[in-house]
């Protein structure tokens, strides 16, 4: 996206190499964090308007639709327990089975969305709707993770499969999560 900057674990800088997550080092946010904040703060100047004005639309009629979910679920609780089974399936050390235990855990609780909403409907500084927020990206990143964890059958870094000890030349590779036409896509990209 034109004019959009991004560092830490969003941004795959990867001084670290296969040591730790990508972009979760201290030195790189602070470092790339200021490369960024400066470079938006002098590009803001020659923002004339505001493009993919569709994609903001689409998130204001998301936003719009949350106010209106019934609160028969407390999210609360799922996002208590969404916690814990990813620390217990999807931890450092993980095997085939959890994962796709895992993985039909947050297809569960996806098809339970329909039933949690927030109770806080006020429009202005809304805690309850940003926790909620949180708890939707957490679902979607938590299953990104499981299932690119899935698809790399090798023990690399802080990953730690069961099943396969070692480290594997096939996946020395960057993992990538993409959404392309409403679809998740994941695979593996070579590092350059």
């Amino acid at each position: 996206m034109e004019n959009l900057y991004a560092c830490g674990e969003v941004a795959q800088s990867s001084i670290h190499g296969a040591n730790r997550l990508g972009g979760n080092s201290l030195i790189e946010i602070i470092t790339f964090g200021k490369k960024a904040g400066i470079s938006a703060s002098n590009n803001s100047k020659n923002v004339k308007d505001i493009k993919n004005i569709e994609y903001i639309t689409s998130y204001k009629n998301k936003i719009e639709n949350i106010y209106n979910l019934p609160n028969k679920i407390n999210f609360y609780e799922k996002k208590d327990l969404l916690a814990n089974k990813l620390f217990e399936k999807v931890g450092i050390i993980k095997n085939e089975n959890d994962l796709d235990d895992f993985i039909n855990f947050i297809d569960n609780l996806n098809s339970q969305l329909p039933n949690m909403g927030i109770l806080d409907k006020s429009k202005i500084y809304n805690r309850n709707l940003v926790d909620f927020l949180e708890f939707l990206n957490q679902i979607e990143i938590s299953k990104i993770i499981a299932l690119c964890s899935k698809q790399r059958k090798e023990s690399r870094g802080s990953h730690n499969r069961l099943e396969f000890k070692n480290i594997s030349n096939e996946y020395e590779k960057y993992s990538y999560a993409l959404i392309e036409n409403e679809l998740l896509k994941i695979g593996f990209e070579e590092i350059s």
